[in-house]
């Protein structure tokens, strides 16, 4: 991986720099982000050059001189150079001497410091607007030297901060507008794991299934949980919604055939689920909303079993599931519902080797240009889009 190409916080250069030297150092890309992540949120904490160089050489197990004083080199630049909430914003470089200390004026040199079963329910969906998805206590709301508002007793600084400094910066990456693409299942891999042909239910499912990788992936960077793996993972709950239209194709109310036959959605409101709070598309009583229902549930089940798989909380699995769910809410509501008008669904069964291939910038090979046939890829020249 090359410097920086996973990092999406607010970082500087400096940032940048720091990454790149520990991947020299041979230290793994992951831990490497979450050495960044964790400098941040103790810069913004106050914590003294002194404090986060001892956190770091700890993080990195570094041990011989050479490598401990040039980590305290780019560490002592990064920090001089970094915005400090206590400075009111600025950097230690942009204060006068008089007024704060720098790293290398006011700490010991680099030279001297050393070293279940439980199923995720959609009843839950859409009660929290994603406005309000804010950190409980936000440092905007509570002054970094007032008690904390846990009744701990301790300033906030101390306490929760740090903390809901790491809810803000995850709140912020999972509201940052992003293009759809196949970052995290290529389609190319779609492929090679499930086969020809490709039809639009698989295009559909290829959507869905990054949309829910993004979110895992910032979850894993930013959330503080045990980390899942998202390759397996991904192509797990693929093959799930794969088994469910096998199902819905030989089940009795034809829901992916009939998709806007009159359909009661009775079943999940008896396990709890208010459909009144879901968008207003979602609300009707349709074939193709009981699909989509079905779906949604099927994925959250897979991605909550793997989360708690890796050690981390229920409450966690289910805040994470409830974030995916929706998202995902949110692109059938507005891709599906309102913009295409289910085509997917509609013509679940039709060839879309061309909609894979213009997904994203990197073309498959094209049967009219010969550089594949229409045998291998089940398809025929009716089916191609151009």
């Amino acid at each position: 991986m090359s410097a920086g190409e996973h990092i999406t916080p607010p970082f500087s250069t400096q940032y940048m720099a720091l990454f790149s030297y520990l991947e020299k150092e041979q230290i793994d890309s992951e831990k490497a982000e979450d050495i960044l992540i964790r400098v941040y949120l103790d810069i913004n904490n106050d914590e003294s050059f002194a404090e986060v160089f001892k956190i770091v050489i700890g993080m990195t197990g570094f041990d011989s001189k050479r490598r401990v004083e040039e980590l305290g080199e780019y560490l002592k630049i990064l920090y001089n150079n970094t915005h400090h909430w206590i400075l009111k914003g600025n950097t230690p470089n942009k204060v006068s001497s008089r007024e704060t200390k720098t790293a290398a004026d006011g700490d010991d040199s680099v030279s001297e410091i050393s070293r279940k079963n439980n199923i995720v329910n959609l009843s839950e969906f859409r009660k929290i607007k994603r406005d309000d998805r804010q950190p409980k206590n936000s440092s905007k709301e509570v002054g970094r030297n007032d008690p904390c508002p846990c009744g701990s007793g301790k300033k906030y600084k101390k306490c929760c901060m740090r903390e809901d400094q790491r809810e803000k910066l995850l709140r912020s990456k999972l509201n940052e507008p992003k293009e759809l693409n196949d970052a995290f299942l290529k389609k190319e891999k779609y492929i090679e794991e499930f086969g020809y042909p490709v039809l639009k239910y698989d295009f559909f499912i290829l959507e869905l299934i990054n949309i829910a990788g993004d979110v895992l992936n910032i979850y894993n960077k930013y959330g503080n949980i045990n980390r899942v793996k998202l390759s397996s993972l991904l192509k797990k709950a693929v093959k799930k919604a794969r088994e469910l239209r096998s199902k819905c194709q030989k089940c009795n109310n034809k829901c992916l055939d009939k998709p806007y036959s009159a359909t009661s959605l009775d079943s999940f409101r008896d396990i709890g689920i208010n459909i009144d709070s879901f968008p207003e598309e979602f609300q009707q009583e349709t074939a193709v909303n009981y699909f989509y229902l079905e779906l949604l549930q099927t994925l959250l089940d897979v991605f909550y079993m793997a989360i708690i798989g890796r050690e981390n909380s229920e409450e966690k699995a289910h805040a994470i599931c409830l974030e995916i769910g929706n998202h995902l809410i949110d692109f059938i509501t507005m891709n599906c519902h309102q913009q295409c008008r289910n085509n997917c669904i509609m013509n679940y069964k039709d060839n879309a080797y061309c909609m894979f291939c213009s997904f994203t910038n990197n073309p498959l090979p094209c049967p009219k240009e010969g550089e594949i046939s229409y045998k291998e890829i089940r398809t025929s020249k009716k089916d191609m889009l151009h």
